[in-house]
């Protein structure tokens, strides 16, 4: 099966990783229009005021989580 998932924010990260839990085999496409991997939106103003760096705002530990663990085909 082919799954579509529209956004990559927190809910369709971790609708990824729940598909891939239940459904190994199964075709999962993250569709997101930045270039950057997932992040959390939440940690920008950590960002900004230096208490975090980029890194920190990804919301798995690193940038290739999505593809390397959930293997994901980025549209």
């Amino acid at each position: 099966m082919k799954h579509v998932i529209l956004g990559n924010g927190p809910a369709g990260v971790i609708a990824a990783e729940a598909i891939r839990k239940h459904a190994p085999a199964d075709e999962i496409v993250l569709i997101g229009d930045e270039p950057e991997p997932p992040y959390s939106r939440m940690a920008i103003p950590y960002l900004l005021s230096g208490e975090i760096d980029e890194a920190g705002t990804y919301l798995r530990k690193g940038a290739d989580h999505l593809v390397e663990t959930v293997a994901l085909r980025r549209l």
